[in-house]
């Protein structure tokens, strides 16, 4: 079963959009999602949405030569933005955080795919929630997108 397969059995609803990746290597690199989420991975791929390029740059013209050695991604989706970033900076360990199950399978799908094709694994998986002190209340899952679940939390600490 290739990779658009297993995309088509976790979200069988839904249309799969294939992401071009550009890379050093000029590999054909994809990522995938749901096309309802297009949005989401666009913001990463075309818009910088998240600052990261943003930030390495003012960081070099600063002369502060910034190089990241960990970089945390809470709420990781489908991988938008680790597997854009980890294509692009290999030698960055990346740690991808998404507590919804479905989100996670195609976490984990984009980024074996990455790794099998660039020989690299720079992304580590979990599959939970990352928490303070405060109660989890309740985890509000959306059904028109995919990337819009919300973890609730009590006020009290």
């Amino acid at each position: 079963m290739n990779i658009i397969e297993k995309f088509k059995k976790l979200y069988p609803s839904q249309s799969i959009v294939e992401y071009p990746l550009t890379n050093h290597q000029n590999l054909d690199l994809k990522i995938y999602s749901c096309k309802d989420d297009s949005s989401i991975f666009l913001e990463n791929l075309a818009n910088d949405e998240y600052f990261f390029e943003h930030f390495l740059f003012a960081s070099r013209e600063h002369k502060q030569n910034v190089n990241f050695e960990n970089v945390v991604d809470l709420g990781a989706h489908a991988g938008g933005f680790t597997c854009c970033n980890a294509v692009a900076y290999p030698e960055t360990n990346f740690y991808a955080i998404e507590q919804n199950k479905q989100n996670f399978e195609a976490l984990k799908l984009n980024s074996e795919n990455i790794a099998d094709i660039t020989g690299t694994n720079n992304i580590n998986l979990f599959n939970g929630i990352i928490k303070g002190s405060r109660d989890i209340l309740s985890i509000v899952e959306e059904e028109e997108n995919t990337g819009g679940h919300k973890v609730i939390f009590s006020d009290k600490q």
